[in-house]
């Protein structure tokens, strides 16, 4: 089920699902965070973690 969240820790994220993230950072210097990133997709599964990167 999709959830609606600004922040999510990585490490609450499930095996055996797929994920859609969009990541965004900022310097330690300064207070404002840069622009979102692309879609990217992930899907951890059983074998390991597998990033599907979607042109549009």
């Amino acid at each position: 089920e999709p959830r609606l969240s600004t922040v999510v820790p990585l490490y609450s994220l499930k095996m055996g699902r797929d994920y859609e993230i969009r990541v965004r950072s900022r310097q330690r210097t300064s207070e404002n965070f840069g622009e979102f990133s692309e879609i990217l997709y992930v899907s951890f599964t059983q074998a390991g973690i597998e990033f599907f990167h979607c042109a549009e």
